[in-house]
């Protein structure tokens, strides 16, 4: 007997999940749960299939705190990368911080922005939601809402994105005299323009070692062959927070 009980499945594309959270038989719970998902019947899903995937697991304070899963399909002329995150902090015996994200971008095949839309908050509340897009005059507009107030923003320039990251470290393992690359980046953390991002591969490996440098932070990240992330370690005001792939899957081009 079960107060809290819950069960998953993955038919498809289509994440279920089922939950009760009141005293029953936890055996009678699951025969029902599966009994109702041999009676279901799940649509195909329209979107495209990614061309890869990459899910990591967060840690603090030597606790795993969350996720983070990224998925990359080549649309067209273009890739779009879907980006979630979750995080569970306990903060003190009794309280939990938690905090979603969510991002969706496009680029060009060659790593430049197209647009972006980031939403973030914590719980199930959107304190931030912001849209990139490249306006007639070819400016950027940043709009929306961020920590829970208005947001507006134009700005220059040709900033690199997420997929374009993965192609300057290419770029760095593939010639020999491109180990330091510095390029232009937009993120919701300084929404306002465009920041300097530097990347620096300090061991060829494998596995390659390399440090990416943006907002004076530095991350320590161990890349694969294609440029992706292994792992990343970032250090703030004493606190160590790690994101360690655990699955994998697809290439890009």
């Amino acid at each position: 007997v079960g107060l809290f009980k819950m069960y998953a499945a993955a038919p498809g594309a289509t994440t279920l999940l089922c939950f009760h959270d009141r005293l029953g038989y936890i055996e009678s719970f699951g025969s029902m749960f599966r009994a109702l998902l041999s009676g279901l019947e799940v649509p195909a899903s329209d979107e495209p299939p990614p061309d890869a995937r990459d899910v990591s697991i967060v840690t603090m304070f030597d606790m795993k705190v969350g996720f983070v899963e990224d998925t990359m399909t080549v649309i067209g002329d273009q890739v779009q990368v879907v980006s979630e995150s979750a995080l569970l902090v306990p903060t003190s015996a009794s309280d939990i911080l938690s905090s979603d994200e969510a991002s969706v971008e496009l680029s060009t095949l060659d790593g430049h922005l197209v647009s972006a839309v980031v939403a973030e908050g914590p719980a199930l509340e959107i304190s931030t939601r912001l849209e990139v897009t490249r306006t007639e005059n070819g400016e950027w507009l940043v709009s929306g809402l961020r920590d829970g107030e208005d947001f507006e923003a134009r700005f220059t320039g040709k900033p690199m994105s997420n997929y374009g990251t993965i192609l300057m470290a290419r770029r760095a393992l593939a010639d020999p005299d491109s180990k330091r690359l510095t390029f232009p980046r937009w993120d919701d953390n300084e929404p306002g323009g465009v920041s300097t991002a530097t990347l620096t591969i300090t061991d060829s490996g494998p596995p390659v070692r390399a440090t990416m440098s943006m907002h004076g932070i530095d991350a320590e990240a161990t890349l694969d062959a294609e440029g992706r992330a292994i792992t990343i370690r970032t250090e703030s005001d004493g606190v160590v927070v790690a994101i360690d792939r655990v699955f994998e899957e697809g290439s890009l081009p």
